[in-house]
């Protein structure tokens, strides 16, 4: 990342059109996921707001690991990239049917 970065940030054209994808934004992937969650938030507001990079973040209401019927929330999600965006930055949470399909 830092040497992608590094070539970017010497390009007018490559600052201009490069832009970071989040999958699975916020989703607690293991037992750990309250330090998983935090190292999103903070590796995404140093993308946007130290370095200028735009981030598009994809949630989803996925079941929570260990728990049979909880779900990932879309406030959690929301609340996450609204600390982390920049200008430019976009969210979207995928739920129902379409959470399930392999991407």
């Amino acid at each position: 990342e830092d040497y992608a970065f590094d070539v970017m940030n010497r390009s007018a054209l490559a600052r201009a059109g490069w832009m970071r994808f989040y999958e699975y934004w916020g989703f607690p992937a293991s037992d750990k996921g309250p330090l998983h969650c935090s190292n999103f938030i903070r590796n995404a507001a140093k993308e946007t707001q130290e370095l200028g990079v735009p981030i598009v973040a994809s949630g989803s209401d996925f079941r929570i690991p260990g728990e049979k019927t909880k779900r990932q929330r879309i406030d959690y999600s929301l609340a996450m990239f609204l600390v982390a965006r920049s200008t430019h930055s976009y969210f979207g949470f995928n739920h129902g049917g379409w959470a399930k399909w392999p991407r």
